[in-house]
């Protein structure tokens, strides 16, 4: 049973909502660079409140209280250091709260905010109150600001709509309510959760990928976490021993599936475990994987640690099957191909399974709309990173997801061709994601679209509907904004 949403009673003529600014940074550079974007929208829509009620949702992830080497699963303590550290004058993102206190500062205008699995600390009251103070200007601006730990539900242009950040139906990321409501009670100097973490993904978050991404940046940019990103992180030098740290504690759903996997390779590996007999030098990781139902991640895993302890590997499945990315990685590895080959394979694995065409529901898309009210004839999320406008999937009307504003590494197959892939792989080697930017031979390494989701008047922003997916950029001087319309429907009913 999904969470009671906030309803919003207010009345809203339009409706527009962004997820997923991940503001922060870490000694890598940060993720989100559209600074001058985000605050000329928030003062555009600032001005459009003149003639109309205008509410502006960030639809969780707002704040990335998670980068960095010094992170920790939840910290209260340093959460307000962080905010202003974010919001300095000298920061790149000081644009961005003046562009949010121009907009508070409207009468008409409604900020709502949600939370997310990356922000979990504006649960804390002390911590959100002082980041409300940031983006406002004084009290009747902070009358203006709405708040919510599962999302809103709100009336615009006769649609019923709500609006939910994700997680929830992401087992990995999924902030269970007594998480939640153990940092809104605790006072701010307080360690609300102890050593426990919120869930498995920001385990794999704090103990694995910030490790990793002190080395290698771009691991911070490939979505999705879930599927995509261990063959690439298995790839990487050191890769088969990055998860033990979650050996014995992780919890959540990912948690335990990764603690069964590593168990299960333990055991093949060891002779600790009378369960399972151990890898013989004389055996083939083949063999032992015609002896076990294990997945492909795990029959990687063994294939990395075999290498590693000197055992014997040999191909894992006829040519025949050679089309799939992760053969091709079996194959690199077994032969004791360079890592550049692995990291290859990988990648083209991940590519696979990244999909930027926007008029499809990915499965965990589908997770989101099916958790949510038949009612809402909009649903709007976010969580995932990759846009999406398509028909929700039990009951008419719209599923929209508005992606992200940060960067994210899209590998097509030109960046994995003989020629390119060079230039590529010593691209990724840097720890500075700003370096990951230009292009390789006219070939571009970074997705980034700026989506909103909108719902209101008709003929607004180019769009024929009252339900929208935009597009929003300004011009080199910052000065010009421009809307490009994405998908938009007459009704979300039609």
């Amino acid at each position: 049973m999904p969470e009671k949403l906030l309803a919003i009673h207010d009345k809203i003529d339009a409706l527009y909502v962004v997820s997923d600014l991940h503001l922060g940074q870490s000694r890598n550079g940060t993720l989100f660079n559209q600074y001058k974007e985000l605050a000329t929208l928030a003062k555009e829509l600032a001005n459009q409140s003149a003639d109309r009620a205008i509410a502006l949702c960030l639809n969780g992830d707002i704040v990335d209280f998670l980068l960095g080497s010094d992170a920790k699963y939840v910290n209260t303590k340093t959460a307000i250091a962080t905010l202003d550290r974010i919001a300095d004058g000298e920061s790149p993102f000081s644009v961005v709260f003046e562009g949010l206190r121009a907009f508070t500062a409207k009468p008409r205008a409604l900020l709502l905010l949600n939370l997310g699995n990356h922000d979990l600390e504006l649960a804390q009251p002390q911590v959100r109150a002082h980041f409300v103070s940031l983006i406002t200007g004084g009290a009747k601006a902070r009358d203006r600001v709405r708040w919510s730990t599962t999302g809103f539900s709100v009336e615009v242009q006769d649609e019923k709509v709500g609006v939910v950040h994700g997680n929830a139906a992401d087992p990995w990321n999924k902030l269970d309510p007594e998480v939640v409501t153990a940092v809104a009670n605790s006072a701010v100097d307080d360690e609300p959760l102890g050593a426990t973490t919120p869930n498995g993904g920001t385990q794999l978050v704090i103990d694995v990928l910030n490790k990793i991404k002190e080395r290698y940046a771009f691991i911070d940019l490939l979505k999705p976490e879930t599927d995509a990103v261990p063959p690439v992180l298995f790839a990487l030098p050191g890769g088969a021993e990055i998860a033990k740290p979650l050996i014995g504690k992780a919890a959540g759903a990912f948690g335990v599936s990764i603690r069964n996997r590593l168990k299960k390779l333990i055991g093949i590996l060891s002779t600790d475990d009378p369960r399972t007999r151990s890898l013989r030098r004389d055996d083939s990781v083949a063999s032992v994987v015609r002896d076990r139902d294990l997945s492909k991640d795990d029959i990687r895993a063994a294939v990395d640690i075999a290498l590693e302890q000197q055992l014997a590997v040999e191909s894992m499945l006829p040519q025949g099957n050679a089309t799939l990315g992760w053969f091709d990685y079996f194959v690199a590895r077994s032969n004791n191909h360079s890592p550049k080959d692995a990291l290859r394979a990988a990648l083209r694995e991940y590519a696979s399974g990244q999909a930027f065409a926007f008029d499809e529901l990915s499965s965990d898309d589908e997770s989101i709309d099916r958790r949510e009210s038949k009612d809402f004839t909009v649903l709007i999320a976010g969580h995932t990173h990759l846009a999406r406008f398509a028909p929700r999937v039990q009951q008419r009307g719209h599923y929209i997801n508005t992606g992200t504003w940060i960067r994210l590494i899209r590998i097509t197959e030109r960046l994995l061709s003989d020629g390119t892939f060079p230039k590529l792989y010593e691209r990724l080697q840097t720890s500075k994601v700003a370096e990951l930017d230009a292009e390789i031979d006219g070939v571009p390494v970074i997705y980034q679209e700026n989506s909103v989701a909108f719902v209101g008047p008709k003929q607004s922003h180019g769009a024929h509907g009252t339900v929208a997916l935009l597009s929003f950029s300004v011009d080199a001087k910052g000065s010009k904004a421009a809307w490009t319309v994405r998908n938009s429907n007459l009704s979300a009913r039609s």
